[in-house]
């Protein structure tokens, strides 16, 4: 075998070395002959060609172009063929008509197993002598372009093995050893028809069986085909598909065709189902696409090829389309379905990309896993599905609230359905809708089970990716209006106003907050509202006077608030209202704050919670550690809000606490646990769902709401020269915090006061720092350490004015 090498070596080699003599002979004799033509035409012997351009180079800054006799610029070259490397040999034979030697046809099957290519031909026990196989003349077919040596029908001794070397466009070779045996006298062959498809087996693929003897055939992923999985093999004859046959039940040889049924397929990072119902799952870390087999057999995409690619297809695009080069009757499902509950793939679409080949119906069920884009239909053809929908629910998290999500144009009613999807994260799911179809009260989902809950949901504008607020209305998830404040004001001298078109959707209850100064109204009503409570100033500007329950336009205000008991406050008269209010400076930064609850009356009045600017509070009497208290507080729910031990943000919220939550309370009945704390909880961080202490830090944080991780109080106690960090508010009373015998919780001495206790506090009853009560404040936020969102959606935003 090896000298054969040599020599085929050396013999090519020589080759080229007389191909380059005759390539350095050919250039000297079409240079002399240039030179003669140039003498004989233009040269000495008379003044024949004075007048011409003078030789030599092209001028500076020119490229000389070749000519033809014409004078016209000769084409440019044309490009170099892409050679093929396709070096196979594709069939093996030995006929009669070629060789009148043998008793029969004999034939072989080339294939490689383990890199190592052959052709074994078998001929029945006893048929042939070896004197005849000294010069038999095989029909060799091979990959198209290739060469094959020796050469189809060159005769040769098979006495031996003889290797034949396949050479493909491109130079790239192959080398398969052929060898003829006669069989045993038991023995039987087999022959395979793929059908298009190869033999990838990791053991030799049995060519010969003995008749006493059980047979098992080659499956799974040892036979593969392109857009298609092995279901068996058939006889000739037809039949079901078979794996092998029990001994004695085969006695003369066999030939079998590949049974083929269309599968998904990978091809450039994208899946294409083939119209095929698929699962998309978590493998063992790993994105993997199931589908249904011919015995409804759940399948494993990796496991009908053993290509890379198919291992793991994380961040893969799924095309359910069936493949145009797939007969609609090999399809066991001609519908675009799936269903996702695992893994991660950047985007779902109902079709193949073209446009072509549209499955009758679309669709995409997302129980989990990530998902960035989910299209259901070619929104540029007009040739649609019947029907495509889309159904979340569980887990899932589908788009970025950016620029990816839910295409709602690309399904048929233009909403997602939703079923049984309370275990969704906050805004799991982003809704992207086209500029025609947003106008307010638009169903952007439905719930079919379950209560709807509009915080899993995020919308956006396809044109410029805004944000659209959705509200919750029976089972359906609509589009409503907005709260927002201007980015900035015209300042008149020290004030401002906010001008219109600040309010777009309805509420119950709209408040205004303002601090760094004050604002006054011009109106003392509000159209289908009732005034519910206003906190003036005093005649300094900075700190509160009670609290009213009327307005006077005469008064500078701090906060206002307004309810609607039997209807809701239409947009329209909230934000002509606001309009009209006039904002004073005080220090140099204004920060405004207004808010829109939708959340019905009736519902606050039945979970007895008492609001204020954006947030509802509940006071739960009961004493308990503070650790408990904040485990229990972040058990209790509102509105589909998780509710957290209460944080206090300004002196108007502070006093709010006593005057309205506690009214009527003494200071020792009203004491309760504030969600401040210096130690660190090494049960899961800020804002987990419970708190276990571990170690003391030498200032104060907020442990959970939306102020959750931040500091507010730069030392572990007053005597360390602790001070108020800038931005936030604090009411320590004097002295306080003292850390007397290691204090490192916050407790809200009643009328307005705090003060640092232990976990425990005081066990006395009748002692001011025993503590009676906790706080519980449900309020939307979205922090690193948490997200909630409420199922009827509280609206509001803050600016702040700098003049």
């Amino acid at each position: 075998m090896y000298s054969d090498l040599f020599q085929l070596f050396f013999s090519r080699m020589e080759l080229m070395l007389d191909f380059t003599r005759i390539y350095k002979y050919l250039k000297l004799f079409v240079v002399v002959s240039l030179v003669s033509l140039m003498l004989s035409c233009g040269g000495g012997g008379g003044g024949g060609g004075g007048g011409g351009a003078a030789s030599g180079p092209a001028g500076d800054g020119e490229e000389s172009v070749a000519e033809d006799e014409t004078g016209t610029a000769a084409p440019a070259p044309a490009p170099a063929p892409v050679l093929s490397s396709n070096a196979e040999m594709v069939s093996f034979a030995f006929t009669q008509a070629d060789n009148p030697v043998l008793s029969t046809n004999l034939s072989g099957n080339p294939q490689t197993v383990n890199d190592i290519s052959t052709v074994n031909v078998y001929y029945v026990y006893g048929s042939q002598q070896p004197s005849d196989l000294t010069a038999l003349k095989p029909t060799i077919e091979i990959s198209a372009g290739a060469t094959v040596s020796p050469a189809s029908g060159a005769a040769q001794d098979f006495t031996v093995p003889v290797n034949y070397t396949v050479t493909a466009q491109d130079g790239t070779t192959k080398i398969y050893t052929v060898t003829v045996s006669q069989r045993d006298a038991t023995q039987r062959s087999i022959t395979y028809d793929l059908l298009g498809g190869s033999l990838n087996a990791a053991t030799p693929v049995p060519e010969l069986f003995n008749v006493e003897e059980a047979v098992t055939l080659p499956s799974g992923g040892n036979v593969t085909k392109p857009n298609y999985y092995f279901a068996g093999w058939t006889e000739q004859s037809g039949g079901t598909a078979i794996t092998g046959w029990a001994a004695n039940t085969h006695t003369e040889d066999v030939t079998l065709r590949a049974y083929w049924k269309p599968a998904p397929y990978v091809e450039n990072n994208i899946i294409y189902a083939n119209g095929i119902s698929v699962t998309v799952k978590d493998l063992g870390g790993r994105t993997m696409l199931s589908f249904k087999g011919e015995n409804y057999d759940e399948i494993n995409l990796c496991d009908i090829n053993r290509a890379s690619e198919y291992q793991n297809l994380s961040g893969y695009t799924l095309f359910l389309g069936k493949d145009g080069n797939v007969n609609a009757s090999d399809i066991i499902v001609d519908n675009g379905r799936v269903t996702m509950t695992g893994g991660n793939l950047s985007a779902i679409y109902g079709y193949n990309g073209d446009g072509n080949n549209i499955p009758v119906n679309v669709r995409i069920e997302l129980k989990g896993g990530t998902v960035n884009d989910v299209i259901g239909f070619n929104k540029s053809d007009a040739t649609k599905p019947a029907r495509a929908e889309v159904i979340v629910s569980d887990s899932p998290t589908i788009g970025n609230k950016t620029s990816c999500g839910v295409h709602l144009s690309s399904f048929t009613d233009n909403k997602v359905l939703a079923d049984n999807f309370g275990s969704a994260q906050a805004q799991a799911v982003t809704l992207i809708g086209a500029n025609n179809s947003l106008a307010a009260n638009t169903v952007v989902a439905t719930y079919q089970s379950g209560s709807a809950d509009a915080g899993k949901f995020y919308l956006i504008d396809e044109r410029n990716h805004s944000q659209h607020n959705v509200n919750a209305n029976g089972s359906n998830i609509v589009i409503i209006g907005n709260v927002e404040l201007p980015p900035t004001v015209s300042w008149q001298g020290e004030t401002f106003t906010l001008g219109e078109g600040n309010v777009t959707t309805d509420g119950t209850i709209f408040s205004v907050f303002a601090s760094g100064g004050y604002f006054t109204v011009t109106q003392t009503t509000l159209t289908g509202a009732t005034f519910d409570m206003g906190i003036p100033l005093k005649a300094d500007n900075v700190h509160e006077d009670g609290y009213v329950s009327s307005l006077d336009t005469s008064k500078h205000y701090r906060y206002i608030q307004f309810k609607s008991t039997s209807g809701n406050i239409h947009s329209s008269a909230a934000d002509s209202y606001l309009s009209h209010i006039v904002f004073h400076k005080v220090d140099s930064k204004v920060t405004v704050r207004i808010n829109l609850e939708t959340v019905l009356w009736d519902t606050i009045n039945t979970a007895g919670v008492t609001y204020f600017d954006g947030s509802f509070y509940k006071a739960y009497n009961e004493h308990l550690t503070w650790s408990a208290a904040y485990g229990k507080a972040k058990e209790k729910t509102f509105n589909g809000l998780k509710g957290y031990l209460m944080t206090i943000t300004s002196e108007a919220e502070n006093k709010f606490i006593y005057d309205q939550l506690f009214k009527g309370k003494t200071t020792a009945e009203a004491s309760a646990w504030l969600g401040a704390t210096r130690a660190n909880n090494s049960a899961g961080g800020f804002d987990a769902n419970s708190w276990t202490h571990n170690g003391y830090n030498s200032y104060w944080n907020w442990a959970c709401g939306p102020e959750a991780g931040q500091k507010f109080y730069d030392k572990a106690t007053t005597a360390d020269g602790g001070k108020v960090v800038e931005g936030f508010y604090t009411n320590w009373n004097s002295g306080e915090p003292n850390n007397s015998g290691t204090e490192f919780c916050a407790q809200y001495c009643g009328t307005y006061i705090w003060n640092d206790l232990n976990n425990v506090g005081n066990n006395s009853a009748s002692s001011q720092y025993h503590v009676k009560n906790y706080v519980v404040e449900f309020r939307p936020y979205s922090t690193s350490y948490g997200t909630q969102s409420a199922s009827k959606t509280a609206l509001h935003d803050q600016k702040d004015y700098t003049h």
